[in-house]
C-alpha cells in the first residue's frame, strides 16, 4: 500500500501545479477511487470532466465515481448520451448499475440484459443486479433465480459490491417478491 500512498502524493502534488491538466486530475481521481477514498475521487474527477467534456474515459470514471457515491442519478445522467452514441458492454453495464441503484428497474433490466449478452455470464454483478431488477420491477422470479443461481455458481472472490446486492436479494427471493 506504501506505493499507492506515494503514487497518490505525487499526484496530489502534480494536481498542484497543474491543476488545468485533465490527465493528471484523471490520474488522481482514478487512483484515489482505487484507494477506495470515494469522497476525495470525485473533486478531480469532476475538474477533469469540466476541463475535457468530450473524453469517454473520463466520463466513464467519474460514472463509476458517482455510483460508488451513491449518487446513482447522475451517473445515468452522465453514461446516457454516452450510451446511446456509442454502446458498449462496460457502459450498458455501468448504465444498467446506475439503474438498480436508482430504482429505474425497466432501463437496468435493458441495459443489464444488452452487457450479459455481450460479456457473457462471468460478471456476477450483472448476473445480481439482473436478478434484482427482475425481482423489485417484475418480470420473473424464475428468471430472478436462474441469475442468482448462475452468479452462485461463479468461483471465488467475491467483491464487496457483490456480497451487498447478494444480501438485497436474500429476503425478495424468501418473499417471493
Amino acid at each position: 500500500m506504501g506505493r499507492r500512498r506515494r503514487a497518490l502524493a505525487a499526484f496530489s502534488r502534480a494536481a498542484e501545479c497543474a491543476p488545468d491538466d485533465h490527465e493528471v486530475l484523471y490520474n488522481l481521481g482514478s487512483l484515489s477511487l482505487q484507494m477506495g477514498r470515494v469522497e476525495e475521487a470525485l473533486p478531480p474527477l469532476e475538474r477533469a470532466r469540466a476541463l475535457e467534456p468530450g473524453s469517454k474515459v473520463v466520463a466513464v470514471r467519474l460514472a463509476e465515481a458517482l455510483l460508488r457515491a451513491e449518487r446513482a442519478h447522475e451517473a445515468m445522467g452522465l453514461l446516457e448520451s454516452w450510451v446511446r452514441e456509442e454502446p458498449s458492454p462496460l457502459l450498458h453495464r455501468l448504465y444498467g448499475m446506475a439503474a438498480v441503484e436508482a430504482g429505474a428497474w425497466g432501463e437496468a433490466r435493458d441495459h443489464l440484459k444488452r452487457a450479459l449478452e455481450e460479456e457473457g455470464p462471468s460478471r456476477r454483478e450483472v448476473l445480481l443486479a439482473l436478478a434484482l431488477a427482475y425481482l423489485k420491477g417484475g418480470g420473473g422470479r424464475d428468471a430472478a433465480l436462474r441469475l442468482r443461481e448462475r452468479a452462485l455458481e461463479l468461483p471465488a472472490p467475491w467483491s464487496r459490491e457483490q456480497r451487498r446486492l447478494l444480501r438485497m436479494l436474500g429476503p425478495l427471493m424468501e418473499k417471493g417478491a
